[in-house]
């Protein structure tokens, strides 16, 4: 072990043991300062994935949001250190109003993302599109952070988020044979459908993502109530659904509706959107039947994992299959929504992917035939599925981490 003599002028923090200097990560630069006091400090380099995601996302929804820039980098030291030298390379600017914080690109950064690959960021950042005009309106500010949220759930997931990564469904260039592939269309590249787009110009959706089975409208609610047009809703979906079925042709897909997946910040919003009944003026969130399925994920590591499950093929109904054999087969009770019967012969509803539509269909069918049921899902889903059943329902926790083993996720 080598020794150092004793240093006076050590920085803050340093570490010493045994009479060695310990090299350390100072918390305000995250820079690594050499043995004997020295005050010249060696840089870490960064790996360039972690900042090409960063500029990436920032140059699909406009402004990056704090939430958005964790789920990408969820070290916090080291995504402070990212956004450190972004800042300073002049890539990124922090930006605050009405005490709203989030990150933007930089005129510099446009130009070498463009220089880099023009097919991917030259529309981005040319004429008169969101992401390329100076945006200070809260509203506004606040769906493009709702939308890098959204992008970076769909990143994490192995999702084709880029123009030049996917067929151009909504353009002129795709076959209407072409397979799908598990991609994910931001709304603004519906508007090319012409008349159509503007019949659902309204809709709340921040795209469209298509698995390889399933397709589904995203939305993203944040850590409050969004704003919600049942009948533009309803437009979207039956256009869309329509619209993707005679386009792309593919087997999957036939006799298929739109389903919806809805992000949250936490979990601990899904008893104000079970009970939400839209507001005075009805203008906000509530289930109204607009789609026969809604998922609610929290965007998070627990979230990405159902995000897993929901869009492989074949995970879905193979889970529910392992489930209803440990149970009794379904008899006709009542026409609302469950999946089995439990040795008491109550009605077992598979809630694991948190479905807000059959969760209230097997509320009410509970409340009104005066039954008592059970629930099962994931442990993480229980304190907020709780609040939502009360005593009608005993709910039954699956392990998450062993789920997410067994199906090789």
């Amino acid at each position: 072990m080598i020794r150092y003599p004793p240093c006076p002028n050590l920085p803050p923090g340093a570490a010493r043991h045994n009479g060695v200097f310990v090299p350390f990560f100072h918390p305000k630069s995250a820079q690594v300062y050499q043995p004997l006091g020295r005050k010249e400090p060696l840089q870490m380099p960064t790996p360039p994935i972690a900042k090409q995601q960063l500029l990436s996302v920032a140059a699909l929804c406009g402004e990056l949001s704090p939430l958005a820039a964790s789920r990408l980098i969820p070290s916090q030291s080291y995504r402070y250190r990212v956004l450190e030298e972004l800042t300073k390379a002049k890539l990124l600017r922090p930006y605050r109003r009405d005490q709203v914080k989030g990150h933007r690109l930089t005129r510099l950064a446009k130009n070498l993302l463009t220089e880099q690959n023009p097919e991917r960021y030259a529309a981005l950042f040319t004429g008169s599109v969101r992401t390329n005009g100076y945006t200070s309106e809260l509203s506004r500010r606040l769906r493009m952070h709702r939308l890098g949220e959204v992008l970076a759930m769909m990143q994490l997931g192995d999702v084709a988020i880029f123009p030049d990564e996917k067929p151009d469904l909504f353009g002129r260039r795709i076959s209407p044979a072409a397979s799908p592939r598990s991609a994910f269309y931001l709304a603004r590249e519906i508007q090319s459908m012409g008349d159509i787009a503007l019949k659902i110009k309204n809709a709340r959706m921040a795209g469209v993502l298509l698995a390889p089975s399933h397709f589904y409208l995203v939305y993203n609610t944040g850590n409050t109530l969004m704003r919600w047009a049942p009948a533009s809703e309803l437009r979207a979906r039956t256009l869309l659904t329509e619209y993707i079925g005679r386009r792309i042709g593919h087997p999957a897909y036939a006799g298929q509706n739109a389903e919806a997946l809805l992000l949250c910040e936490d979990l601990s919003l899904a008893p104000t959107l079970f009970r939400s009944r839209g507001g005075g003026k009805r203008q906000l969130f509530f289930l109204d039947g607009t789609f026969d399925h809604m998922h609610l994920l929290s965007n998070n590591a627990q979230g990405d994992v159902l995000f897993q499950i929901l869009r492989k093929p074949g995970v879905s109904s193979a889970f529910n299959t392992a489930l209803a054999g440990t149970l009794y087969p379904k008899r006709q009770i009542g026409n609302f929504s469950f999946d089995a019967l439990d040795e008491a012969g109550r009605p077992v509803l598979f809630a694991w992917d948190f479905d807000l539509v059959r969760i209230q269909s097997f509320y009410s069918g509970l409340c009104s035939r005066e039954l008592t049921g059970a629930v099962i899902a994931f442990d993480f889903q229980t304190g907020a599925l709780q609040p939502c059943l009360g005593e009608k329902a005993e709910i039954r926790p699956l392990s998450l981490e062993r789920t997410r083993r067994m199906l090789l996720l």
